[in-house]
């Protein structure tokens, strides 16, 4: 149904702005993150806020487009700002040109011609650059255009829910306040029309 060309199409133009909740496996572990983001165009730095929910405790990493911090709670452990243009990898769902399967030189990973298609979805396998037979994929919702899914062999990265009705100015998270999770992805069923859901 869908071609490479045409999932490429949704991967380069991804939304400017947002909310999402996004949830990560890895090695047996699941991590819950909220994250905003705001950006002009899809390779400037912009502005990125990023709350880790674990069992151990949380933390948030943010980005005003000069300067990348971090913390853990309200005290700041850490300051960097040499790489503005840094997106951690959880971020990759919301701006995939930042992501590591282009094929380009230090990219990990190169897309695949094959498409599989169901229902809205498309899927794209990925080959490492270096080790060819070892596998990735990409899942594309292509009626809504967002990259939903990114499995590698150790870990995959989920889009749990999106609303890019609700903005974000830039700041106040971006010093490290906590953000009530209503003021996330509302919870369904008061979740605004923008509000598109794809995990629990």
């Amino acid at each position: 149904m869908w071609d490479l060309g045409q999932v490429i199409g949704v991967l380069l133009d991804p939304p400017s702005q947002g909310r999402a909740l996004l949830r990560e496996e890895s090695d047996g572990q699941i991590v819950s993150y909220q994250a905003a983001w705001r950006t002009e165009r899809a390779l400037e730095p912009g502005r990125w806020y990023l709350r880790r929910q674990a069992p151990a405790g949380h933390a948030t990493e943010t980005s005003d487009g000069v300067t990348n911090r971090s913390f853990e709670g309200l005290k700041l452990i850490e300051q960097a700002t040499g790489r503005p243009d840094y997106w951690p990898p959880t971020l990759h769902l919301l701006l995939p040109l930042k992501a590591w399967f282009w094929g380009r030189p230090g990219d990990d990973w190169r897309m695949l011609p094959d498409v599989r298609t169901e229902r809205e979805l498309a899927t794209v396998n990925l080959s490492h650059t270096e080790n060819r037979d070892e596998r990735a994929l990409l899942v594309v919702d292509m009626e809504r255009r967002l990259l939903v899914r990114y499995e590698r062999p150790s870990s995959a990265l989920t889009l749990v829910a999106i609303n890019t009705a609700l903005l974000w100015d830039g700041r106040g998270d971006s010093v490290g306040r906590r953000v009530s999770d209503e003021q996330w992805v509302p919870a369904e069923p008061q979740a605004p029309s923008g509000t598109v859901r794809y995990a629990g």
